[in-house]
């Protein structure tokens, strides 16, 4: 662990740590609205009975989320994202768009970035976030309400996908044109471990007993899942110290 941020550890990148913090105080924050549970996070961040386990709980979780989202980007944006690569740069203006095309798809066509570290790393988080909360709802059966709640978390995204312009993050874009990885029932279903990277901290299920953690997610989520199965999740993602 590095400095006073628990999020911030020697197995992440210098600034990840601050973008994750930012990230779920955000999420705690929104679902605390909705869930009827207002200043539980943060209350958990000031209860100093459980401070030195909750700092080691938020680096496991941080290398965790690192490794996902990492895991989800192509080379060539993760490099952008740790400072490795550059933009693409503007082309001259006498080119067709298909030239313009194939041009862009070159990696030696660059610029200088002119995006703070902090922020890229920042867009690779929402862009995982993003990817992955769009193909879980992809395809998906709609009242008007859920209709209009999509499009209202859509908006939300319009900066991450500015970005994704700029940098020519072809493949993002291949996921949200792409067709529905399976055939959808009017119940949307994310992965399991896309809610317990999302919620791990936001909610304290660091410190929750299994089964209680199992219920808070089916009552909170309106989902269904063993207990086995969300066991073999977090085994996975690798989330407990």
């Amino acid at each position: 662990m590095s400095g006073d941020n628990p999020y911030q550890t020697t197995d992440t990148p210098n600034g990840w740590g601050g973008v994750v913090e930012e990230h779920v105080l955000g999420i705690a924050k929104f679902a605390e609205k909705h869930t009827g549970n207002e200043g539980e996070y943060t209350a958990t961040l000031n209860d100093s009975k459980t401070a030195d386990s909750f700092a080691v709980h938020a680096a496991v979780y941080s290398v965790a989320l690192w490794e996902a989202v990492k895991q989800s980007l192509p080379d060539d944006i993760l490099s952008w994202g740790l400072g490795n690569k550059l933009l693409p740069c503007p082309l001259p203006e006498s080119i067709n768009q298909w030239q313009a095309t194939m041009l862009l798809m070159r990696p030696k066509h660059l610029r200088e970035n002119p995006l703070p570290r902090g922020e890229r790393l920042d867009y690779l988080l929402t862009r995982w976030t993003l990817s992955s909360w769009w193909q879980a709802r992809a395809g998906a059966k709609q009242n008007s309400m859920e209709q209009w709640t999509d499009a209202l978390r859509m908006l939300g995204y319009a900066e991450t996908m500015n970005i994704a312009s700029s940098i020519l993050d072809f493949e993002l874009f291949e996921v949200l044109v792409g067709p529905s990885p399976r055939t959808r029932t009017r119940k949307r279903i994310a992965p399991l471990s896309y809610f317990l990277l999302q919620y791990w901290m936001a909610w304290s299920l660091w410190q929750g007993e299994h089964s209680g953690n199992v219920a808070l997610l089916k009552r909170r989520l309106g989902i269904s899942f063993k207990k086995t199965t969300m066991s073999k999740a977090i085994s996975k993602l690798n989330l407990k110290p």
